[in-house]
C-alpha cells in the first residue's frame, strides 16, 4: 500500500509531492468539470500556487479560507495552502444573490482567487 510506504513521519503535501516524483502521469478525473489532472500537474499548481501565498505573508499558524467548486483547482489550492504552512478552512460557495453581493460589496476579503486550471491567476 502507498500511503503505508510514503506517509510515517510526513504530510499530505509531501504525499503529493513523492506521488507526482513516483507516477507522474498517474491521473485523476474530476466529474463535475470533465477535467483530468496528473499528479505532476497537480503538484506543479500546488508549489506554484503556494509560493504566491507565501509572497503574499500566508504561512505557519494562519488560516486560510477556501471558497471554490469542486474541480482540480480547489484540490490545487488545498495542497498550497497545507505546503504554505496554513490551515484550510473548506468554506461554501455563495449560492444566494444575497451571499454574492456581500462579497462583492467588501465584506469577505479576497486577495487571491484562481481563474482556471492553466494556473492563470487574478488578484481581486
Amino acid at each position: 500500500m502507498i500511503a503505508k510506504q510514503i506517509l510515517p513521519g510526513r504530510t499530505l503535501s509531501d504525499a503529493l509531492h513523492l506521488v507526482a516524483q513516483a507516477h507522474p502521469e498517474a491521473a485523476s478525473f474530476y466529474p463535475g468539470t470533465g477535467e483530468v489532472l496528473t499528479a505532476a500537474e497537480l503538484d506543479a499548481l500546488a508549489t506554484g500556487y503556494a509560493a504566491h501565498l507565501r509572497r503574499n505573508g500566508v504561512g505557519p499558524g494562519d488560516l486560510v479560507g477556501l471558497i471554490h467548486g469542486t474541480g482540480p483547482d480547489f484540490l490545487a489550492c488545498l495542497f498550497a495552502v497545507l505546503r504554505a504552512g496554513a490551515a484550510a478552512s473548506v468554506l461554501p460557495v455563495p449560492s444566494r444573490s444575497a451571499d454574492r453581493a456581500r462579497v462583492k460589496a467588501g465584506k469577505l476579503r479576497i486577495f487571491w482567487s484562481v481563474s482556471s486550471v492553466s494556473g492563470q491567476q487574478a488578484r481581486a
